[in-house]
């Protein structure tokens, strides 16, 4: 029996519209007298036919009227005049729990459909359109169930139309979210791609900026790039052509090639031109940088360095010797202290015979030949005066006294050999002295004992840092005395000394304990050393294959020297630098001035329609300017898979290939 609809408004007798009936807290099933399983097919209708069916099965079931409220929801009106909506205004629970069991329903269909168009492996067009049929007709069922038999043919169209466009909507989304996270698994494999690389390049503590550059490059890396010319990049600011960039043979020399056509060719050599004086910038900056940092000074040459490094340590042995004398003059103060008269009379043999060596004479060695005389005199005056009784002892003051005379003659000497002659006398001088006080010493208080126990540990100091009798000991000497020049010291470093590799590391740390660590004899040392590899004698920078060839001799052919001027983070650097300038050297034939690569650019040139008037100048424009455009491509293009992907980072690449190639 079909209920009666009418508008709850037509009521003789207005009342209030109950919110939705059901709500768990309605009243509806006490008041219709609805058993639960009734109420459970009517939100059942609900769901999947339509308010307007559940409430019309309402009114049958309790004998009511459906009818729809002034707002349009249906509603179910009972005898005793009380009427209940179906679904309250606005989105509610029971809208959700609808939209829900109507998502459920239709995974079924969705399912088989989806599973359909991937066994036939259908293209997207073809997934939409069987998704919007099997949506349709799962609609069309339901309707058909629970509407009583009847069907809106808007309702299911809109279904139809919602099944393909949610496949066509969940491709395009699934595609941006695979992407997406493709994109975030592959930045992450970048970044430790990038991290790896660095490593191997000897950059451990990489800097967030590099991090981030480096790993916006391992794709163009995992395209066939060099990693080198990817750190050169990065780190030296160098700018490298595709060809350079490549590392596939075939290929590089196939780009190579048609690079070196754009090269030579004079509408198009711009960018090729532009970029290789931008590397050589680049490449002074990095000279410049790594020298500052290795102990140089901007505009300084090896032999001015060096002479900075022997000037440092000429200091030191001066204010060392300075702090020897006043311990000296402070335990001799007063008379206090003083040695034995027979402690003096072999001095002035002592000191001729040091000086054998030099023939002291006034006139190639003035000075040392007075400052004998000197001494022969005044030793004399002493044992005269002890013999009848005067004397019993030489004053510390008056020792002092003879070292300042000393000094002061070292200062007087004129020239090299009588500098040198001046200086091996104050030292045999402190070397007597040092075993006068230990034993001849005939008084001393203990204020003048703590005083000489101070002199004596200083002057145990300085022969240790700057006197023995080792090659390397004498040498440090002679850059005292000015016997030895700094020059020397430069050329022992590079190996072209008259010392073994092994002993030129050995003088290297003999000056290191000369200077006592200090940083600035040996960084001025390292940069005189560094800038003789990477410049030449006019203090440009050399050619990049020259110093390629420079940093790899220093390291397989001097190697104990390399160890002992640099430390393994500052010989990374210069060994990234060599790397990095690898792939800008030309090697095989184009790095000859005749072979078939020119050939080839020859008979390219050579081809065309040159002769023919009009169109030849025309063709000829139309190529520069497409030259043009290739020549900037090729210089700013990342490089991009071709034929495969690279096979990854080589194993210690930063070693270079080994011999340097040849460079024009």
């Amino acid at each position: 029996m079909e209920p009666m609809v009418v508008r709850a408004s037509d009521s003789a007798e207005q009342r209030e519209v109950r919110p939705s009936l059901f709500r768990m807290d309605s009243d509806f099933r006490r008041r219709a007298g609805v058993d639960p399983l009734s109420m459970f097919g009517a939100a059942a209708i609900d769901t999947f036919g339509g308010g307007r069916s559940a409430a019309r099965f309402l009114a049958w079931r309790s004998g009511g009227t459906a009818g729809q409220s002034e707002g349009g929801q249906p509603t179910v009106t009972l005898p005793d005049g009380e009427t209940y909506r179906t679904s309250d205004p606005g989105l509610d629970s029971t809208d959700v729990a609808k939209a829900g069991g109507n998502i459920v329903a239709m995974a079924v269909p969705a399912t088989w459909a989806a599973r359909v168009g991937q066994a036939r492996n259908l293209g997207i067009g073809r997934r939409a359109a069987l998704q919007g049929t099997a949506a349709a007709t799962a609609d069309t069922g339901l309707q058909a169930v629970f509407n009583a038999g009847e069907i809106d043919p808007t309702r299911t169209a809109l279904a139809g139309a919602g099944g393909a466009g949610g496949e066509l909507a969940g491709t395009v989304i699934g595609r941006i979210g695979g992407k997406a996270m493709e994109f975030a698994r592959s930045m992450g494999s970048n970044r430790e791609a990038a991290r790896a690389l660095a490593r191997e390049a000897g950059i451990e503590n990489v800097s967030p900026d590099q991090l981030a550059r480096l790993s916006n490059a391992m794709e163009e890396i995992r395209a066939g790039a060099d990693p080198r010319a990817i750190l050169g990049r990065e780190e030296f600011g160098f700018i490298y052509t595709q060809g350079q960039r490549l590392t596939e043979g075939a290929r590089k020399f196939q780009q190579l090639s048609r690079e070196e056509v754009l090269r030579q060719t004079p509408v198009s050599n711009g960018p090729m031109l532009q970029a290789e004086q931008s590397n050589r910038r680049a490449l002074s900056d990095a000279l410049a940088g790594m020298g500052e940092r290795f102990g140089g000074r901007p505009g300084s040459t090896p032999a001015e360095l060096a002479q900075g490094a022997a000037s440092r340590l000429g200091q030191q042995a001066d204010e060392l010797s300075g702090r020897i004398s006043a311990a000296y003059e402070t335990a001799g103060q007063g008379g206090r202290s003083a040695v034995s008269a027979e402690a003096v009379a072999g001095l002035p043999n002592r000191l001729r015979n040091a000086v054998r060596e030099f023939a002291p004479n006034f006139d190639t060695t003035p000075a040392t030949a007075r400052t004998l005389e000197q001494v022969r005199l005044a030793t004399q005056n002493i044992l005269k005066s002890a013999e009848g009784g005067n004397v019993t002892g030489v004053t510390l003051r008056a020792l002092e006294t003879q070292r300042r005379i000393l000094n002061n003659n070292i200062n007087a000497a004129t020239n090299r050999a009588d500098r040198a002659a001046m200086v091996a006398v104050k030292r045999e001088f402190d070397g007597w002295l040092d075993e006068a006080v230990d034993t001849a010493l005939v008084t001393g208080d203990p204020s003048a004992l703590a005083a000489m126990k101070e002199a004596r540990a200083l002057r145990a100091e300085f022969a240790r840092r700057f006197e023995g009798g080792a090659d390397s000991d004498r040498f440090i000497a002679g850059l005292l005395d000015g016997s030895r020049t700094p020059e020397e010291l430069v050329n022992i470093a590079l190996g072209a000394g008259q010392v073994s590799k092994s002993g030129a590391a050995r003088f290297i740390e003999r000056l290191r304990v000369a200077a006592n660590g200090d940083p600035e004899v040996i960084g001025r040392l390292r940069a005189a050393h560094f800038e003789r590899m990477t410049r030449g004698n006019n203090g440009e920078p050399l050619n990049m294959g020259q110093i390629i060839r420079n940093i790899r001799s220093s390291e397989y052919s001097n190697a104990s020297v390399v160890k002992a001027l640099y430390s393994p983070d500052e010989w990374g650097q210069v060994r990234r630098l060599a790397a990095s300038l690898e792939p800008l050297v030309a090697r095989g034939e184009f790095g000859r001035t005749s072979g078939t690569a020119e050939r080839l650019m020859r008979t390219f040139l050579g081809q065309g329609l040159n002769g023919v008037p009009l169109l030849g100048p025309a063709m000829e424009s139309v190529r520069g300017a497409l030259n043009a455009v290739r020549a900037a491509r090729a210089v700013s293009d990342p490089v991009r898979a071709h034929g495969g992907a690279h096979p990854g980072v080589p194993a210690g690449f930063t070693a270079g290939a080994g011999a340097a190639s040849r460079e024009d």
